[in-house]
This record gives C-alpha cells, structure tokens and sequence, in this order.
C-alpha cells in the first residue's frame, strides 16, 4: 500500500508534536535548574570551592608561563625536549579550560534558566 499525501502530513504532524512536547521538558528542566543553582552559589561552601578552582587555574597559568620561558631560553633547540614541553603546555592548557568551564557553569545554568523561562512563556501562550 503506497503512502497518500494526507498519510505524509499527518506523519509530519505527529513529528512536530513529539518535537514540541521534547522541546517543552527540555524548557522545564532548564527553568527548574536555576533556582538551585543560584542557593548554590551563594553558599560559604561554593565560595570556597570557587578559590580551591581559583587557585587550581593560577597554578596552570603559572605552569605556561615557566613551559614558555623554557622553550624561549633553550639555546639548544633540542626538538625531543621542545615537543614534550609542547605536550605538557597542551595538557595543562585543556585542564585551565575545563576550570575555567567550572567556573563559568553556574551563571550559565542561570542565564540558560532565565531564557528558558521566557522560551516556556511564550511557547505556553
């Protein structure tokens, strides 16, 4: 049995009304997360994390600089050492990033919250 054109829209429609109904809990969960978010970064223990993550952060920048240094006063140009510092300044550079993401989650999860909560809005409307 071959497919009608009224077979495919309502396919189509059905497709749409999954889509929205995901898009809608994706919303509600993203509204839902903000308010936690926000007690949490208010805490005397976050605080302290922040400057243990902080302290983690200066730790790697402090890393780069000497790794840089290194290969900037090495008259030698030995290639082996010059490789493996390049690997090294690799690594320490993706672990400041994923720090630095630490740092940034909570007001992201904030804002994220804050705009879901006028997506939900206006898709409720």
């Amino acid at each position: 049995m071959r497919a009608t054109r009224d077979d495919f829209q309502r396919t189509l429609e059905q497709g749409h009304k999954k889509a929205a109904r995901s898009r809608e809990t994706d919303l509600r969960v993203l509204t839902q997360a903000a308010p936690p978010m926000q007690r949490l970064t208010e805490s005397k223990e976050w605080n302290y994390f922040l400057s243990l993550v902080q302290a983690e952060i200066e730790r790697c920048n402090s890393i780069l600089v000497g790794l840089y240094d290194a290969d900037i006063s090495d008259p030698s140009f030995d290639h082996a050492a010059m490789a493996g510092r390049k690997a090294l300044r690799m690594r320490i550079a993706a672990q400041k990033d994923a720090l630095e993401s630490v740092l940034a989650l909570p007001a992201e999860i904030i804002k994220r919250g804050e705009e879901a909560t006028i997506a939900l809005r206006n898709y409720v409307e």
